[in-house]
């Protein structure tokens, strides 16, 4: 219907770019051009499937996860409660309570939960530096599946293997 496809909009950012073409006469003036601009690459690194990673906030205290553990190790000393607390203890109460990255690796048919450093990433995978080792196999799933339901312990039902890997490009 007319209705429907004038509510079809095309958002573009455009740019104005000096380039060298050595075949010149294919181009006219006026003409534009799509294109995918790679801001960096990296090649042999440890990759999961961006769907794979999500964040959770640590346990409220006398419960204990991963994230809880590893929060609790970089927040040694701070003084809860305390009415005179000093700026780093402040922040080091905010950091408690900030969401964590993780991904849930794969154990006995339960989902554990492992934190992670990301780093660069394309539509696709995400690269992880810090937290998960070549090889160990990750849950991957639904956004609402991985994002909302999943948790520490929780059995998951196996299809297709998914492994941290290093893919060929990055």
């Amino acid at each position: 219907s007319a209705l429907a496809s004038s509510a079809q909009t095309q958002e573009g950012t455009r740019f104005e770019v000096k380039i060298r073409i050595k075949e010149k006469e294919v181009f006219r003036p006026g003409m534009s051009v799509t294109a995918d601009i790679e801001t960096r690459s990296k090649t042999n690194v440890l990759a999961v499937p961006i769907q794979s990673v999500t964040t959770r906030l640590p346990k409220k205290s006398g419960e204990t996860n991963a994230v809880s553990v590893a929060v609790q190790k970089t927040n040694t000393g701070s003084v809860a409660g305390s009415t005179n607390t000093s700026k780093a203890d402040r922040k080091a109460i905010e950091a408690a309570n900030k969401p964590v990255e993780v991904v849930f690796v794969v154990e006995n048919d339960m989902a554990k939960m492992v934190p992670v450093k990301r780093g660069i990433s394309d539509d696709e995978y995400v690269e992880i530096i810090e937290g998960l080792t070549e090889g160990r196999e990750v849950v991957s799933g639904g956004y609402k599946a991985i994002s909302r339901d999943l948790e520490d312990s929780k059995k998951v039902k196996q299809g297709v293997a998914t492994l941290a890997s290093s893919p060929e490009k990055k």
